[in-house]
């Protein structure tokens, strides 16, 4: 049995469980927003983990390839009694126990995460966050360009970066935010920074990022699996709706994507940096400059990846499946 961490509305997992299908390979998929996976038991004697699925009995450890794709295993797979009142125990009011209920769930979610991450797998959940600036720094080190990153927090600071810059760009410390709402939802995109829409800052704001704005010929997305890469490079610069950020896509006007070959240094370095990482998967973007430098912004361990399959025909649902 193949098991998939993944969510609900991921449409590249249910691409390779077409593919898992095709092989003939039975799977078990867990969506980390559904609760129609519930835990029952582990047993370390008989060496089980023993989940429930739409009444049928899974025990997780015994599946032979694991792929976590997102999400994983939360407090929806796990039943909490809340029966008992802080008051009854703590003589107040509060969410202390539920706290420790979850503190507890949270303890056992790790370890079954990390054991079963032990077998063949695609993907970890415990290195699925990763810190940008920490990759940055790494990358650097071991001989990639970078851009020159900044964090600031008043518009005085930012002036004077901008004075030996010229123009910046801004974007998420952390992830790219994305929030929903039943009819609305709300994305941070990459935006540019110069000293003629500054005004409108605040005078002092968070800790934000700011980059040094590159030239760009043309864009890369590599996608990295188990020591090959497969990469597409990305014509956003020829259109101005895409060119600070190829995400806000022109459907009336798609950007030209093509299959591309790395330079064999830049595929070295990056695969030292997926190792240093512990990854042996996810998405890195690079940018070419005007002058042919390869320019690394950053990797996404769970990066979408049928983006670069289908423009560029290189079938990575079903190269994902028989990894597995």
């Amino acid at each position: 049995m193949k098991l998939i961490f993944s969510i609900k509305g991921d449409f590249t997992t249910t691409l390779v469980c077409k593919w898992l299908n095709f092989l003939h390979k039975p799977y078990l998929r867990i969506n980390g927003d559904s609760n129609d996976t519930q835990f029952l038991e582990l047993n370390t004697f008989d060496n089980t983990i023993i989940f429930q699925k739409n009444n049928k009995i899974y025990d997780l450890n015994s599946a032979n390839g694991v792929w976590y794709r997102k999400a994983g295993l939360g407090f929806k797979h796990f039943k909490a009694n809340y029966g008992i009142k802080d008051k009854e125990i703590l003589l107040e009011d509060g969410n202390e126990l539920k706290n420790i209920v979850k503190e507890e769930n949270r303890t056992l979610i790790k370890f079954i995460h990390k054991k079963l991450e032990k077998k063949k797998s695609v993907g970890k959940q415990y290195n699925a966050n990763l810190n940008k600036l920490e990759v940055l720094e790494l990358a650097k080190e071991i001989g990639l360009k970078t851009p020159k990153t900044f964090i600031a927090t008043t518009k005085k600071q930012l002036r004077e970066i901008l004075k030996s810059e010229n123009e910046l760009i801004t974007k998420s410390i952390k992830d790219n935010l994305y929030h929903f709402t039943e009819n609305h939802g709300y994305y941070t995109y990459t935006e540019k920074v110069n000293l003629d829409n500054i005004n409108s800052f605040p005078d002092i704001f968070s800790p934000t990022l700011f980059q040094n704005l590159v030239e760009k010929r043309y864009e890369l997305r590599v996608f990295y699996l188990k020591g090959k890469f497969y990469s597409m490079c990305v014509f956003s610069q020829n259109d101005k709706q895409t060119e600070l950020d190829f995400r806000k896509y022109n459907n009336s006007k798609p950007n030209r994507n093509i299959p591309f070959k790395l330079p064999e240094k830049i595929e070295q370095n990056l695969k030292t940096l997926f190792n240093e990482l512990d990854l042996n998967t996810g998405s890195a973007d690079i940018m070419v400059d005007k002058n042919g430098n390869y320019i690394f912004l950053e990797i996404n361990p769970v990066g979408q990846f049928s983006m670069v399959s289908t423009p560029c025909n290189f079938y990575l649902e079903r190269e994902l499946a028989k990894e597995l």
